[in-house]
């Protein structure tokens, strides 16, 4: 949904993550495994409670409190692991334009929305293709923070970066916007200089 009200840009690009859909069985299954975690968490630590109610040395009682610890741990890792490891594999992002705010909006299993990025495009320094100078420039800076906004990390010809400074850090964002937010952007972002050749060729082949 694209629309100008005087020069007031409004744009919302949802990224999908197909491999949310291909991957549902290995997702159920790694989940299932985190619910036994859950459940071998439990027994140990009530099985814990029982047998350290009956031991009277201090010191005995934390060697065994010690073990019981030891004995929880593989699980408490396997449970946080593959929680990650689902997190991670089933992200999908809402990009939203709104005149000169510009949010990144992380969807985590399809269910739980997180703000990822939200700045003014004032702040924008550089806009283009990674394909271009400039952006190997930025990214082989070792005091430049990289975000990655993308679902898709194989195909390189749609993913562009933004790169800005904020509160003294400096960002190099990576998103996959599509033709309408490319040409959004075009329009939100005032200053002509802010957009290297390479965003400036590809939006000029759109318009044609």
């Amino acid at each position: 949904m694209c629309y100008n009200r005087i020069m007031d840009v409004y744009f919302e690009q949802s990224l999908i993550n197909d491999n949310i859909d291909r991957h549902s069985k290995r997702t159920k299954t790694l989940t299932v495994i985190r619910y036994v975690c859950i459940a071998v968490i439990v027994l140990i630590v009530l099985l814990a409670i029982t047998l350290l109610i009956d031991i009277s040395s201090v010191a005995s009682f934390f060697v065994s409190l010690l073990l019981v610890l030891l004995m929880m741990a593989p699980f408490v890792l396997t449970y946080i692991f593959l929680g990650r490891m689902i997190a991670n594999g089933n992200l999908e992002f809402d990009y939203l334009l709104n005149g000169s705010m510009f949010r990144i909006v992380k969807v985590i299993n399809r269910k739980k929305r997180k703000k990822l990025v939200e700045l003014n495009v004032s702040s924008f320094e550089s806009l283009g293709h990674i394909s271009s100078e400039a952006y190997d420039r930025y990214a082989g800076s070792r005091d430049v923070k990289k975000i990655f906004a993308l679902t898709d990390y194989e195909n390189e010809d749609t993913v562009y970066y933004i790169y800005y400074t904020l509160n003294g850090t400096k960002y190099l964002l990576h998103i996959a916007p599509n033709n309408e937010m490319i040409m959004a952007l075009r329009k939100s972002v005032g200053r002509i200089t802010v957009l290297d050749k390479s965003f400036k060729i590809m939006t000029t082949e759109n318009d044609q």
